[in-house]
């Protein structure tokens, strides 16, 4: 089940918000975990922020954008659409990836044409995301965005590009998440992106940017189930 929040400093607006959201569960015959904050800061202090925001520009404590420039630093995957009285002031959300923004004041018609782009788009990112407990709170990464994964010192590293997301969890934990996204064990341990492969020449693999050894043992499976993927 999708998390929406609304944040506004207006409770009046946070309750309006509410209100729609119940009329538009009634009409389509759906259900979402519905909260409302009047603050920024609250919203950052959750360790897993929920899959849909509408979220205010213009708060006094911590504006909209500050929040959602926060929010992007811990997740990538969250759907924001901004909520302003000045449409220009939106402009900026695509800095932060918004998809979209509501203009005060809103009528029932606008927000439920608003909110069904922010449910589509929620749930089918939900479904090529995974979340993992780092560093700060939980994390939602892009299934598309690993390249591989290591398990170093009892910590699994997830390897996205140039980034590096360290977890406390075991490869087990990993392969039980990933497999079914296409991602094989190599060795005991890496797990790897089948997508991500760039080639492949005698016991190494690359990777992303990165060189793996396969290991003498998973030789044979790994290579039989990377020509399935390319065929």
């Amino acid at each position: 089940m999708l998390r929406v929040a609304f944040i506004d400093d207006e409770p009046q607006m946070c309750e309006r918000m509410l209100g729609y959201a119940e009329r538009y569960e009634r009409e389509n015959g759906v259900q979402f975990i519905k909260e409302a904050y009047g603050d920024g800061f609250d919203v950052l202090a959750l360790n897993e922020f929920p899959d849909i925001l509408f979220l205010d520009i213009e708060m006094k404590n911590l504006d909209g954008m500050k929040t959602a420039e926060e929010i992007r630093k811990r997740d990538d995957g969250c759907v924001i659409v901004f909520v302003t009285h000045m449409a220009q002031y939106a402009v900026a959300g695509y800095g932060v990836r918004a998809l979209d923004f509501v203009v005060k004041p809103m009528t029932y018609e606008t927000f439920a044409y608003k909110f069904r782009r922010a449910v589509e788009t929620a749930s089918k990112r939900a479904k090529d995301t995974i979340v993992v407990s780092s560093h700060g709170g939980k994390r939602r990464l892009f299934v598309s965005d690993i390249d591989y994964v290591e398990v170093v010192n009892h910590k699994l590293i997830y390897h996205l590009g140039a980034e590096r997301v360290e977890v406390w969890s075991s490869m087990k934990s990993a392969r039980e998440q990933l497999e079914k996204y296409g991602f094989a064990p190599c060795s005991a341990s890496f797990l790897v992106n089948m997508r991500k492969v760039r080639s492949f020449a005698g016991g190494d693999v690359v990777v992303g940017d990165g060189v793996i050894k396969i290991s003498r043992k998973k030789k044979e499976e790994f290579l039989k189930l990377l020509a399935q993927y390319m065929c």
